[in-house]
């Protein structure tokens, strides 16, 4: 587990962020309203939504793990957005009208990685949570 500041202007927010094989997680905490958000991102759905976010760029798995948990992203912006929360996102075959729309908070970044500054967008789609578990986190991690 990482902790993380992303600072990108007035937009800043404390991030714990974990990434291994099995899930991605991330819980935040927007500095300026005091709003948490947290999101667990299953193992295989993490290459699908690397391929959707940086559609024209083939960027290794090994580096967006490192860029996500250890960069700082150039642009950040927080936004609610309709995203498809269906289980087969990963699937091929699974039409977009079969899966169901939620609305989600985005946290939309933007990195610059590698010697020729490729950029790498990442999103993470939020969900509220209580400062209680961001704090408890945060303190695992530290100690």
């Amino acid at each position: 587990m990482t902790v993380i500041t992303i600072e990108v202007g007035d937009f800043r927010m404390l991030a714990s962020v974990k990434v291994d094989e099995d899930a991605l997680n991330i819980f935040c905490l927007d500095v300026k309203t005091g709003l948490c958000y947290k999101e667990q991102l299953p193992g295989n759905k993490f290459l699908p939504r690397i391929r959707k976010t940086n559609k024209r760029v083939y960027m290794p798995i090994a580096v967006v793990r490192w860029a996500i948990t250890c960069t700082q992203p150039a642009e950040a912006k927080l936004s609610l957005a309709d995203v498809y929360a269906s289980e087969h996102e990963s699937d091929s075959d699974i039409d977009e009208t079969e899966q169901e729309i939620v609305q989600r908070t985005l946290l939309a970044l933007k990195y610059y990685v590698g010697p020729e500054q490729t950029v790498l967008k990442w999103h993470w789609h939020l969900i509220p949570c209580t400062v209680d578990m961001v704090t408890n986190l945060s303190l695992n991690c530290i100690f």
